[in-house]
């Protein structure tokens, strides 16, 4: 845990602090149907960390312990779930946007926590703007628990492979050099019940792939000009057409082979 670190976690504390309503109660409610798949990993990945962090203080490895808490911290919370929460965050829709702040203040105010032991000064700090009115300083506030525990196996699981989805779509528009500000459309050859899951969490990989349209069923055919993906058997294709200048390209790849 060293500066980089500390200033992720600084500017991910002014985001979310920036898009909090200081009259409104924040509290989770884990049966509460506004919540979403990756609402529901971000707090079961938050127990499992809780769970390992505590285990590993336990044995004294102050070390492993540091190390659950930069991965949930830096991987998980800020890479993944602020990215999402963003969405929400600029959402018109209310009951949206304060589930987002709800879980994203309820995971900070127990990284807090975790955290002060490792730096006290700067957690401190940040508490300061997250507490409520009755609440203690940091130092003396309650030590986080095993309970509640929101750990979901299926839940982790389901958000791998959106993860993974998302990851390799990212990867072919970043290796293709396609521009960000430009959309694409999505064809995935895929069982039918993977198809069901596609339809179920679509809108959560159209905002993060920039992606305007998923076609999805196991009669879905390679198109021309496209690149593709292997995710948990599903074929994913992504057509390049009017993305990218396709003989750039051939020129740009004809170049490194020479190279190599």
């Amino acid at each position: 845990i060293g500066r980089n670190f500390m200033n992720k976690l600084w500017n991910v504390c002014r985001f979310i602090q920036l898009n909090m309503d200081s009259i409104y109660k924040y509290d989770i409610n884990i049966n509460d149907e506004e919540y979403g798949l990756p609402d529901r990993w971000i707090l079961s990945r938050l127990s499992r960390a809780v769970t390992d962090y505590n285990m590993q203080l336990d044995r004294f490895h102050f070390n492993e312990a540091a190390k659950v808490l930069y991965e949930f911290t830096w991987n998980d919370f800020c890479d993944w779930y602020i990215e999402i929460a963003k969405i929400s965050f600029n959402n018109d829709e209310d009951k949206s946007r304060k589930t987002s702040l709800n879980i994203s203040v309820f995971c900070i105010k127990n990284l807090l926590r975790l955290l002060h032991p490792y730096s006290p000064f700067i957690t401190e700090e940040l508490w300061a703007h997250f507490k409520d009115d009755n609440s203690s300083d940091l130092i003396i506030s309650k030590w986080p628990s095993r309970k509640p525990n929101f750990k979901n196996e299926k839940v982790e699981k389901d958000m791998s492979i959106v993860k993974e989805i998302i990851t390799a779509l990212r990867s072919i528009r970043s290796r293709m050099n396609v521009p960000k500000s430009k959309k694409s459309i999505l064809i995935i050859k895929c069982k039918n019940s993977q198809k069901s899951f596609i339809n179920l969490h679509e809108a959560l990989i159209k905002n993060l792939s920039s992606v305007t349209e998923i076609q999805s069923g196991l009669d879905q055919k390679r198109p021309p000009q496209s690149c593709s993906a292997i995710v948990q058997g599903m074929e994913l294709y992504l057509p390049l057409g009017g993305l990218v200048d396709l003989n750039q390209e051939v020129a740009r790849m004809e170049k490194r082979i020479i190279e190599i």
